[in-house]
Order: C-alpha cells, then sequence, then structure tokens
C-alpha cells in the first residue's frame, strides 16, 4: 500500500470519526517501520488540525505493508495490513487464486 493512499485513508476514517460531536477523536496508527519516514511527519501535523489532538503512531514489525488504526476510547479498530486484506479477498475467490493470493 502506497503512503499516499495510507494517508487517504487514515484523513477519511478521523474525519469521519470527529463529526460525532460528543467523541475526543484521538487517533492511534499501527504502521509497518519501512513506512514511518513517508507517513509520520506530513500525517501529524494534518491530523492534529483536524483533531485538535496529537495522533498516537507505533511501528510495528507484525505486518509489512499497510495499517491498523483505532480511536481511543473505542473498541472499534480498522486493518488494511495486507495479511487482513488478503484474508478478506480470499473469502470471495476460488481456492486455486486464494492459494496464489497467500503465497
Amino acid at each position: 500500500m502506497k503512503p499516499e493512499l495510507m494517508e487517504q485513508i487514515i484523513l477519511q476514517l478521523a474525519a469521519a470519526y470527529a463529526k460525532d460531536p460528543k467523541s475526543e477523536a484521538s487517533v492511534e496508527l499501527l504502521l509497518p517501520q519501512k513506512d514511518q519516514a513517508s507517513v509520520e511527519a506530513s500525517l501529524k501535523a494534518r491530523l492534529l488540525a483536524a483533531l485538535k489532538t496529537q495522533p498516537v503512531i507505533r511501528l510495528t514489525n507484525e505486518f509489512n505493508s499497510g495499517l491498523q488504526i483505532s480511536f481511543r476510547g473505542n473498541d472499534v479498530y480498522f486493518d488494511f495490513s495486507d495479511d487482513a486484506l488478503a484474508e478478506v479477498l480470499c473469502r470471495f475467490v476460488g481456492p486455486k487464486l486464494a492459494s496464489v493470493i497467500k503465497g
């Protein structure tokens, strides 16, 4: 997943969450270490401006591509990691194509 797409997903989810007047939206992101430099600097400033709270960005080795996003104080999180997206795709394709996707 390209950093630009990750930023779009994060900003759109954060904007939708912030529309709730009761929410004190505070974003937590889990990113692969390889994407830190390309995403972190611009994204922190844009989220701070949109949500008025400092986002928490954590790095992980648990997945190689994609991201996970959650909002503090909320039990919901969105998983856009490579493994999660492959799992969703495999549910909708035949067994032969699923084995190719899973590698």
